[in-house]
């Protein structure tokens, strides 16, 4: 066994920090890693490599919660209902109606979400 395999198998994990505030990146060092968690927020790990602060949040529940844009290159499966931001659940209907051509519609609904379209 080499000395940089014995170093790494009998090194121990440094203690992480644990901070009570969102640290900016000008409050950390380089290669540093915190763990935050201000009151009434959720605890997040951060790292700053490169200049640049990462950052992921945990989960006690299974929640997760996305703070600004979520974008999904493959598929989104939902298991259960999609309901809007004050927690009530979108419509589930069937809907036809004619258009000024004369062209009849079939519109389905499930929860909130248009899961067909058909004009005939």
């Amino acid at each position: 066994m080499s000395r940089e395999e014995r170093r790494l198998t009998n090194s121990k994990q440094d203690v992480i920090p644990e901070i009570n505030f969102y640290p900016s990146s000008k409050s950390i060092s380089e290669g540093e890693t915190v763990v935050a968690h201000p009151k009434g927020k959720p605890v997040r790990l951060y790292k700053k490599l490169k200049g640049m602060l990462w950052w992921s949040n945990f989960t006690r529940d299974g929640n997760q919660y996305v703070d600004k844009d979520l974008k999904v290159n493959g598929d989104i499966k939902c298991g259960g209902t999609f309901k809007s931001s004050d927690n009530t659940e979108g419509l589930t209907d069937t809907i036809a109606f004619n258009d000024e051509d004369g062209d009849t519609h079939g519109v389905t609904i499930k929860d909130g979400l248009i899961t067909s379209w058909n004009i005939s």
